[in-house]
């Protein structure tokens, strides 16, 4: 999921974007404007018919600003993303400084970190074909809640918020044909 906008200004994303700005416009005139309810809301109306007019009137400067609008909301949800990971890799530290499950540490010499686990069920991996398994495949929260239970990791919890904000934030378009596909050329 992304929260910024195509940067292909086609006709109707620029109509979208200047009635989303006019709407804007009406409110914060509203809002702002000093005097009775009656003042307010004409106020209000004549700022959104104003702004939304805009690309009736001057169709190539709306889709200039347009594209300033987005190119200024890329930089921004990308230094929002890097803010995002940043807290969370200072909350892995922190974490891992006050003694987690996790191990962040260096091995001592001639000593090695590896621990031996069971293997997982195969309800526990996902299917390429979407094939009917146990609640953990469905309920991605579940598998997430239950591992940071059973783990002693239940500091991870406090990531997703952050992990998912930055997921939203990312800028990257999608790749033109399925990705995990294998094909031979």
């Amino acid at each position: 999921m992304m929260l910024v906008l195509p940067y292909q200004a086609q006709l109707a994303w620029v109509r979208a974007f200047w009635l989303a700005m006019a709407l804007w416009a009406g409110l914060v005139v509203g809002l702002a404007l000093p005097g009775g309810p009656g003042r307010r809301v004409l106020a209000a109306v004549v700022a959104a018919v104003l702004v939304g007019g805009v690309p009736l009137v001057r169709l190539p400067e709306a889709r200039r600003l347009y594209r300033l609008w987005v190119r200024a909301s890329r930089l921004y949800a990308r230094l929002a993303r890097f803010a995002l990971l940043a807290l969370c890799y200072g909350i892995v530290l922190v974490a891992g400084a006050a003694g987690s499950a996790l191990r962040l540490r260096r091995p001592v010499p001639g000593e090695s970190l590896w621990e031996v686990r069971r293997t997982l069920s195969t309800d526990a991996y996902r299917s390429q074909y979407e094939a009917a398994g146990s609640s953990a495949v469905g309920h991605r929260w579940g598998a997430i809640l239950s591992w940071a239970g059973q783990s002693g990791n239940a500091w991870a919890l406090a990531l997703v918020p952050f992990l998912l904000l930055a997921a939203a934030l990312d800028t990257e378009e999608s790749a033109p044909y399925p990705v995990g596909i294998y094909t031979l050329f």
